[in-house]
């Protein structure tokens, strides 16, 4: 029987588990192959090869790009009866695809306004990606016109972008879901936002800077999840969000590659609740005075003396998450709210104090790096309800010999014994020399959880510990991430 001749109701979900490159071999087989496969084909479309931030211009990318441009322009163009650009449901635009170089133009330059052309007839276009935005904004006004009327996009990326590229935002006809801007050049305002007040529910910023607050009346009751990553201002209204925002269920105030202190208003950095918060994820250097409770409090390694640890006296997280990269600082500030810690049920202890050695051939596996030292000291507190424990641990906190089954489970039966409530202990290993070192080869990447079975005596010598089979390890991690959440 020829694969070809089962019911489209067959074919078409088999299809969809192809590959791109797999689907255009299968297009060239027939003409009926060629129909079936080809919106697989053009599912995603991605013009250009520059990426990241601060990438250079490489010559080879321009001109492999240039072609595809050509290629696809000829594609929808030349047959308009079998209406390829309706296929197109993601599309990613680079600076390389229409910059005009003219040792690699060869021509094509003259063809952008045929490209915006055939790409105005993607009308069910969902998801738009633009890399180097700003130059795409500039070069051609017919490209941001096009980009502009489509009607049905849900998600925009924008990376490298200014006025121009931030004004797309206010102009397209489209009513977006997520919005993510990445490296932007110029002050964010969140009037742009205003269109999109009744659909947007993700906002996500990286290396930006916004000094004035949204307008009063301005309000996205929609937006479940904020992320602002590297602020590059000085007074980031971070106290009108709850007012513009008030179901966000999800808020990250995360360093990323930009660890400098803000010198904020204090009218803006003072006490503020939000209710509707239910994970926070923040680096030391925001002056965060949130005195809302979360469920999820997640603080990384980069240390401000402006930090507000009280925020813990507030939050009394059920999951607290702490990266001990500082331990010599962030632990006795955690340790001095005990009130905050009462509601704790899941711990994870991440990182290593890199510029701490340890010998390698000890064999004491309770004094085993900051981690263990860190386990020791909470417990030392007492009344931490604990039911479970993640460690992610390098070569730096861990005996380096200590790497048989065994000796996991004697470290995690050690860890047992100093929480009662203890139900799970997740491990997971990343291997590394040092500061700054690459890790070793292979590296661990699953978490190992272990189960503890207790006496009924309560003995601790009779602790018991099961390594659970890794196809539980989803269904562990899950559970305990949720852990009091309501129903």
């Amino acid at each position: 029987m020829n694969l070809l001749d089962l019911p489209q109701d067959v074919l078409i979900p088999i299809v969809e588990l192809l590959t791109q490159q797999d689907a255009l071999q299968l297009a060239s087989v027939s003409r009926l192959a060629h129909t079936l496969a080809m919106p697989r084909v053009l599912f995603h479309v991605d013009l250009g090869g520059a990426r990241s931030l601060g990438v250079a211009y490489q010559k080879p990318q321009a001109k492999r790009c240039l072609p595809k441009m050509a290629s696809l322009v000829s594609l929808i163009l030349e047959n308009p009866a079998a209406d390829y650009a309706h296929d197109i449901r993601s599309l990613v635009l680079t600076w390389d695809t229409i910059d005009p170089l003219p040792q690699f133009a060869q021509g094509y330059v003259a063809h952008v306004p045929t490209f915006a052309r055939a790409l105005g007839h993607a009308i069910n276009l969902r998801k738009l990606e633009i890399h180097k935005a700003e130059s795409v904004m500039k070069f051609s006004s017919a490209m941001a016109d096009m980009l502009a009327s489509y009607d049905r996009l849900q998600y925009i990326r924008l990376q490298d972008v200014a006025e121009r590229a931030m004004s797309l935002l206010a102009r397209t006809r489209s009513r977006l879901r997520e919005v993510v801007l990445e490296n932007v050049h110029s002050e964010f305002e969140f009037d742009l936002l205003r269109s999109h007040a009744e659909t947007l529910e993700v906002l996500r910023m990286t290396a930006f800077a916004v000094e004035r607050p949204p307008s009063i009346g301005d309000i996205w009751r929609r937006v479940h999840t904020l992320q602002f990553i590297g602020y590059n201002g000085s007074r980031f209204p971070l106290t009108s969000l709850p007012r513009a925002f008030p179901r966000v269920r999800r808020l990250s105030l995360t360093s990323g590659s930009t660890h400098r202190h803000m010198d904020m208003d204090p009218t803006m950095s003072g006490p503020f609740a939000w209710p509707s918060l239910e994970i926070l994820e923040v680096s030391p250097w925001w002056q965060l005075h949130l005195i809302s409770p979360v469920r999820v409090l997640r603080i990384d390694a980069f240390i401000s003396d402006g930090f507000a640890y009280n925020i813990l006296q507030h939050a009394r997280p059920v999951v607290l998450s702490l990266d001990l990269c500082y331990e010599s600082e962030l632990l006795p500030r955690t340790l001095a709210a005990p009130e905050g810690l009462r509601a704790l049920r899941y711990l994870q202890l991440r990182g290593a104090h890199y510029y701490r050695r340890y010998n390698p051939h000890t064999r004491g596996v309770t004094h085993a790096g900051p981690l263990m030292d860190a386990l020791t000291k909470l417990a030392d507190r007492g009344g931490l309800p604990l039911h479970a424990v993640w460690l992610f641990y390098t070569d730096a906190d861990w005996d380096l010999q200590a790497t048989t089954p065994t000796s996991h489970e004697s470290a995690v039966k050690s860890i047992a014994g100093l929480y009662p409530t203890l139900e799970l202990i997740g491990l997971r290993r990343q291997g590394s020399t040092g500061f700054f070192s690459p890790p070793k080869l292979p590296v661990e990447t699953t978490t190992i959880w272990y189960r503890v079975h207790r006496p009924l005596n309560g003995c601790g010598d009779d602790i018991v510990v099961e390594a659970a089979p890794s196809a539980e390890t989803a269904r562990i991690t899950n559970y305990v991430e949720n852990l009091g959440r309501e129903a």
